[in-house]
């Protein structure tokens, strides 16, 4: 099966300064990327700042106005050059290197992002948001000591500053359990300072994976601000994570009734209507966030799962082959491609694929999982358990290639394999049914008829498919099961013998 993938949660920094432009010479150009950008036509502002950088490619403030548009439609790979542009003509420009770290914090690059905070903050030590976000950097890292410290400053900086209060003094104190009762004295020091601030520590306490109190505190919030997008958005990711998948998709909803240029609420919801099997539903909101941002990565990765789940093979392995065109080094992008490949009988390409795997990754079984599924299902059966062996030296716990090795080896005729693979199977995961029914196949083979029924009337016990004989088999067969015309006669003789 396709692997799932989690919700990807976008992490929002809410920086004044990217949206305030340094204002250069008075030029028309400049003036126009200027209009551009206050009107949030960052595209339009990127090409103006494009056609002033040309013309006097050593002025700093151009690749900072230029960076901060990019920013603000999230290019952040073309930010970050910008704004090392603007330190390598201006080496003293605080401001930049704080903005390469906020870029860097957005590409979760937090090591490289502390360190571009701090020398914003060597070159200015009185500043609060440098202190702020590389504390946050360091929360991240679970390095407590250090983010405390930083929160510590920017609120010695910024008495006013209520984030830190929360951050610095209360989840990061409790979790190197520090001073107990700081989680409710400091958040009551937020409330005093601002009560519209209880967007912030909800935020917290999300990323802390206290989804309860995150939801409660942003419903709170949402209550004073109601027309907060982001505020919906990390409310419904809560939401998600508590598996209350409908109040997820409610949020998401209204964060997107309230900025439907929100890929992430598109996407998010997308997720949660594949775990409500609405996968028809996900595949139109994954095919919106990609609208508005095409190089989405994991939209393409998520619509792909909804599309298999739909039988939609094609179109799967279309946007996985995006993925890939995206991120050359995906292995579960590479992988779930060549599951698609196989379920339209594509089993060489889909070998491919799965070669490809195992170079990224050659310490997992997913690719020579899938090189056994191929080589069996083409009746290759001496390839298929050399794969299989091969990936149960990465693994030997591996259940699936167990199980696998248990069935080739008897489609092989050598029994005592089949029973040994088989039997670790078993050991690994007593509820694996279909290892039953290979012992059940091979007993009935040396016509021990009495522990092939024993054997069979677990595996039915534990899959009640069975019960409806080769009629169960087609529906396991359609579930991926795998049972070659040997498997069945036996299969068959056990159904009639042992009603």
């Amino acid at each position: 099966m396709i692997r799932k993938l989690v919700p990807f949660i976008l992490l929002i920094f809410l920086i004044s300064a990217c949206n305030q432009l340094r204002i250069p010479s008075s030029k028309k150009l400049i003036s126009s990327a200027d209009a551009k950008f206050k009107n949030k036509d960052y595209e339009g502002a990127i090409a103006d700042f494009t056609k002033a950088i040309k013309k006097k490619s050593c002025n700093s403030t151009l690749y900072f106005n230029r960076g901060l548009a990019e920013y603000n439609i999230k290019y952040f790979l073309e930010a970050k050059d910008d704004f090392n542009k603007v330190i390598e003509i201006k080496p003293d420009d605080s401001q930049a290197y704080y903005l390469i770290g906020v870029v860097l914090s957005q590409l979760y690059e937090y090591n490289e992002a502390i360190t571009a905070f701090s020398k914003a903050i060597a070159l200015k030590q009185d500043y609060a948001d440098a202190y702020y976000y590389r504390g946050y950097a360091e929360f991240i890292l679970k390095i407590y000591k250090e983010a405390i410290a930083d929160y510590s400053k920017t609120i010695e900086i910024e008495p006013g500053y209520s984030k830190p209060y929360y951050s610095g003094k209360g989840i990061t104190k409790s979790e190197i359990k520090v001073y107990k009762d700081t989680l409710i004295s400091d958040k009551t020091v937020v409330r005093k300072i601002d009560t519209n601030k209880l967007y912030h520590y909800g935020i917290e306490e999300f990323y802390m994976k206290d989804y309860n109190n995150a939801i409660d505190d942003l419903t709170k919030y949402i209550d004073i601000s109601p027309n907060d997008a982001k505020a919906y958005f990390y409310r419904g990711a809560a939401n998600y994570f508590i598996k209350e998948y409908n109040e997820a998709i409610n949020d998401f909803s209204k964060s997107i009734q309230i900025d439907s240029g929100y890929a992430e609420s598109y996407l998010n919801r997308g997720i949660s209507k594949s775990k409500l099997a609405d996968y028809s539903g996900a595949v139109n909101d994954f095919s919106i966030a990609l609208e508005i941002n095409p190089d989405y990565i994991v939209a393409y990765f998520n619509r792909s799962e909804a599309e298999y789940h739909l039988g939609l093979y094609n179109e799967a392995k279309s946007d996985l082959s995006k993925v890939i065109e995206l991120k050359s080094d995906d292995a579960d992008a590479f992988y779930a491609r060549g599951y698609s490949k196989y379920k339209l009988y594509e089993y060489y390409d889909a070998m491919s694929d799965f070669l490809k795997v195992i170079a990224i990754k050659p310490s997992i079984t997913d690719g020579y999982v899938g090189m056994c599924m191929c080589y069996t299902r083409l009746n290759k059966l001496d390839s298929a358990i050399f794969y299989t062996l091969k990936g149960l030296a990465v693994d030997s716990q591996d259940t699936y290639l167990n199980n696998s090795a248990g069935w080739i080896y008897f489609d092989l005729n050598k029994i005592d394999n089949a029973i040994k693979y088989f039997n670790i199977c078993l050991k690994l995961n007593e509820k694996e049914f279909d290892a039953l029914l290979g012992l059940a196949m091979i007993q009935y083979e040396i016509k021990d008829f009495s522990n092939s029924r024993k054997y069979f009337d677990e595996a039915k016990v534990k899959e009640p498919r069975l019960n409806k004989g080769m009629e169960g088999i087609a529906e396991l067969e359609k579930d991926g099961y795998l049972y070659s015309e040997k498997r069945k006669v036996y299969l068959k003789k056990m159904f009639e013998e042992f009603k």
